[in-house]
């Protein structure tokens, strides 16, 4: 409107000039000559109604192309937007992209008389660098591109503080940017680029010096601003999204590495299908290497491998599912797989819960093997070496116990004898009367067989705890005899022998020991029989099965208390004072038995009698080796 009232008003009075010229030129006529005095009204008024008719119809004609014009600024201004859009889509560095968005700026019309300007981007220490430009002087190009500017009292300042965009029509004085005095005089526009307001930077556009601010101009500036300020966020984005995806692909390198150079196998499995979704390098190996895969077996996952665990521990590997359905997270199994060789190897299966799906269930699970074989191995020997160490504790306690009473009842036992026959051979040398004498010598006899017969035990005691055990195939029945009759050769019992034998199978054990254990029991039976029962018996019953031999020894003697019972095993123990032996002899027994690896049991009433029960398992016969000729 305001160039179509200048336009008008010069058309206007150019016209009433003319039509003026052409009143005055006929009022002269008529002065002078005297003509177109009918007309003069006429020649007065028409050109004035010219003037004023031509003149608007002029101005009608201007208007009209001033539209025009301004509708063609609104399309370049569009078309400008529209390309900086697309450039949205370009794979552009920051620079590349603020060169190209200030170019396509100033070629709209307002700003392409001085194409000139710049787009600046905040840093992180919020100053303005410059990263576009065009005709920018090479003062502000070294300032703006090195260190960028502060937010001063200019229109940069204002505009980054205010967020809002400036305009100033003269820009002569003093540059807070630059910090010199200007030379040109220049209006510019400045526009914030605003993203969810945060200031991302500024477009900066310069003019023509007293050029009339237009919205419509500052509206265009700040829709590019907009489109920047997606760009640019746009371009953040995908800066992050790029640097997490390197960081990303070098911790994935990273873990695959490390997982890859470790030694035990290691793998991720889906719990619903049973299958492997990643193997590290030493799973794989088992998996290419195993003899099982070797023969072309198709089945792939745990299920392949279940078939090679331990039968005995398929129950500890099937607690797999349950565990990890039970909601644990972290929990080892331990069996035994043959996973590693044809040979079965003791493994711990570390397992951790991966992932779960929404409903809470386990979708992955996190699996580690370590073969362990070594390490029970070691333990198995540590727990047999400490059961030693216990044992060999338990007999050295044993062996000092029984030392010290062996010192005492030895020192008794050996010295009473000898005593007795010091005493018997003074007493000789008293008395010279033969019958005398022969009393002496029958008591000295009596105490050398007692001496005898307890250093006999004290060697049977001897070699039963140092020499091994010397199988050989026996008749128990006739070892039993030999010994029944060596003892009616030196006491002559009068007790009624009740024996019955049942031998299917031949007993391989030690003679020897076996002759020892008859010999004391038989001695003891005739030792503490009851004389002042009637009858006195010794039934004896002896039966061999494929895995023993047992001895049922029972006597209607003078029996034990219940209360010694538990006793009479230990070493010097008399159950009676009619005992007149050493106290040794059935710890001799239990010492036997034990070695044998055999039991002893013991039923015995005082007056009634007593009954003992053996059982000895079969002794391993040696391995005969052959000589090859």
């Amino acid at each position: 409107m305001l160039k179509f009232s200048v336009v008008f008003n010069k058309y206007v009075i150019f016209f009433i000039l003319l039509s003026n010229f052409l009143f005055v030129s006929i009022y002269f006529l008529y002065v002078r000559y005297l003509v177109f005095i009918p007309f003069f009204g006429i020649g007065l008024i028409a050109p004035i109604f010219t003037a004023i008719f031509f003149g608007f119809l002029i101005g009608v004609l201007f208007n009209q192309s001033s539209k025009q014009q301004a509708l063609f600024c609104a399309l370049e201004q569009q078309t400008a937007i529209k390309q900086i859009s697309l450039l949205l889509h370009q794979n552009y560095s920051e620079e590349e992209l603020m060169g190209k968005t200030i170019r396509l700026i100033l070629g709209v019309s307002f700003a392409k008389t001085l194409s000139k300007g710049a787009v600046f981007l905040t840093n992180s220490h919020n100053r303005l660098i410059l990263k576009g430009h065009l005709n920018m002087s090479d003062c502000a190009l070294n300032k703006y591109t090195s260190r960028g500017i502060e937010f001063k009292e200019c229109a940069c300042g204002v505009a980054a503080q205010k967020k809002q965009s400036v305009f100033i029509s003269t820009t002569i004085g003093y540059d807070y940017c630059l910090k010199c005095f200007k030379k040109e005089d220049l209006g510019l526009y400045s526009v914030p680029i605003i993203y969810e307001k945060n200031l991302l930077g500024l477009i900066i556009v310069y003019l023509e010096t007293n050029h009339k601010k237009d919205p419509s101009e500052i509206d265009f500036l700040e829709a590019v601003a907009n489109v920047l300020a997606l760009v640019l966020r746009k371009f953040v984005v995908d800066q992050n999204i790029f640097r997490k995806e390197v960081e990303l692909r070098e911790k994935q390198k990273l873990v695959d590495e490390i997982l890859g150079t470790t030694p035990d196998p290691l793998f991720l499995l889906d719990i619903e299908t049973a299958d492997f979704v990643y193997c590290n390098t030493a799973m794989n190996n088992i998996i290419s290497k195993n003899p099982f895969f070797l023969k072309g077996y198709k089945k792939i996952g745990v299920n392949a491998f279940r078939e090679q665990v331990h039968p005995d521990d398929l129950a500890i590997y099937d607690e797999l599912n349950h565990v990890l359905r039970s909601g644990k997270d972290l929990f080892s199994l331990k069996f035994r797989t043959k996973i590693y060789s044809d040979e079965y190897h003791w493994v711990e299966q570390t397992v951790k819960v991966f992932s779960r799906r929404n409903d809470g269930k386990v979708h992955q699970a996190l699996v580690v093997v370590k073969d362990i074989s070594d390490k029970i191995h070691a333990e198995n020997r540590v727990k047999k070496l400490n059961v030693e160490l216990s044992a060999q504790n338990r007999s050295i306690k044993k062996i000092n116990a029984e030392l010290d009473q062996f010192v005492y009842s030895v020192s008794h036992d050996l010295r009473a004898p000898l005593a007795s026959m010091l005493g018997l051979v003074n007493l000789s040398k008293l008395d010279s009367n033969p019958k005398d004498l022969k009393d002496y010598m029958l008591k000295i006899g009596q105490s050398v067989e007692k001496l005898d017969g307890f250093i006999k035990d004290i060697l049977d005691y001897s070699r039963n705890s140092r020499t091994e055990i010397e199988a050989k195939p026996i008749v128990l029945k006739n070892l039993f005899m030999e010994i029944i009759d060596n003892i009616k050769s030196i006491s002559n019992p009068d007790i009624e022998l009740d024996f019955h034998s049942d031998e299917p199978y031949v007993y391989n054990g030690d003679a020897r020991r076996i002759s020892i254990i008859f010999n004391n029991i038989i001695s003891n039976t005739i030792k503490y029989a009851d004389y002042e029962k009637p009858q006195r018996f010794l039934k004896v019953r002896i039966k061999t099965s494929v895995k023993e031999g047992i001895i049922i020894v029972e006597d209607n003697g003078i029996g034990i208390e219940k209360a010694n019972i538990n006793k009479i095993f230990n070493m010097f123990y008399r159950g009676t004072d009619k005992s007149d032996g050493s106290g040794i002899g059935l710890y001799i027994v239990k010492e036997i038995i034990q070695k044998l690896n055999g039991s002893i049991n013991i039923e015995s009433e005082k007056g009634v009698g007593t009954k003992i029960t053996i059982q000895i398992p079969h002794a391993k016969m040696p391995v005969l080796k052959t000589i090859n000729a």
